[in-house]
């Protein structure tokens, strides 16, 4: 078994974060996760035209936030206008492992994602 994947009993993913201390896929959603105790966060990561990785769950901004748009149609300087829920950013996926560098592990998956620069 990897070693990520060793664990007594029930291994539990933080799937786009804890949505009670904020929205989806967000910094604080996250940081809500490590605080109930889980140890593994889990998020997709999605490309912008301009090669920028985000930590985000969908391929459009449509459905959690305030702007509209196919992500890989996009450049960074229009993602970065967008609020999830209204009030939070689209994290960048090198903010989000910054973030919580020794607190937790974070899973990182997307099928289509092409190699950035």
């Amino acid at each position: 078994m990897h070693p990520f994947l060793e664990h007594d009993g029930v291994l539990a993913f933080a799937h786009r974060g804890d949505h009670s201390a904020g929205p989806e896929n967000t910094l604080v959603a996250f940081e809500g996760a490590l605080r109930l105790g889980f140890r593994y966060l889990e998020t997709d990561v999605h490309v912008t035209r301009d090669n920028v990785l985000l930590a985000f769950h969908d391929a459009s901004l449509d459905r959690v936030t305030d702007q509209r748009g196919v992500i890989a149609e996009l450049n960074y300087d229009q993602v970065r206008c967008a609020r999830v829920g209204g009030c939070e950013p689209v994290p960048l996926l090198e903010d989000l492992l910054g973030a919580f560098p020794t607190r937790g592990s974070i899973s990182i998956q997307n099928q289509t994602l092409p190699l950035a620069r």
